[in-house]
């Protein structure tokens, strides 16, 4: 099996701006771009031959980074919120909900067109159950 590293340093494509790209994709990858380099600088690459020992170090500054992002979108809904003059917790309800699900949805659909109508099943009871039971 041919190893993603075989023709070079294919990892460092997240930080490289694709070739077919509109303005609006541009401004996107623009704003994105400090945010993805510091997750790449920080979050040890496991894919790397020789680097398997660091899942468990990867796994934890992955936490880190989601306690990090989760605090700075609650406090931008709350300010979003106030400046708009809207409840906390109907933007916490709504907003919120929103964007965590969203993800989960869009990789459902992704592995159902790919022909793993199962997966997709399994991922939307298994986010769902974990949504309400952490939530």
């Amino acid at each position: 099996m041919d190893s993603a590293f075989d023709q070079g340093d294919r990892y460092l494509d997240i930080l490289s701006l694709p070739r077919e790209s509109g303005a609006i994709q541009k401004g996107f990858f623009y704003m994105a771009f400090p945010l993805r380099y510091a997750i790449f600088l920080t979050t040890p690459d496991v894919r790397r031959p020789g680097s398997e020992s660091r899942a468990i170090w990867s796994m934890c500054v992955t936490i880190v980074w989601l306690a990090i992002l989760s605090y700075v979108l609650t406090a931008a809904l709350t300010l979003i919120g106030n400046w708009w003059h809207i409840s906390s917790a109907v933007m916490g309800i709504t907003v919120a909900a929103w964007a965590s699900n969203f993800p989960a949805h869009w990789s459902s659909m992704v592995v159902s067109r790919h022909g793993f109508g199962d997966m997709s099943c399994c991922n939307c009871l298994g986010s769902n159950t974990f949504n309400n039971l952490i939530g």
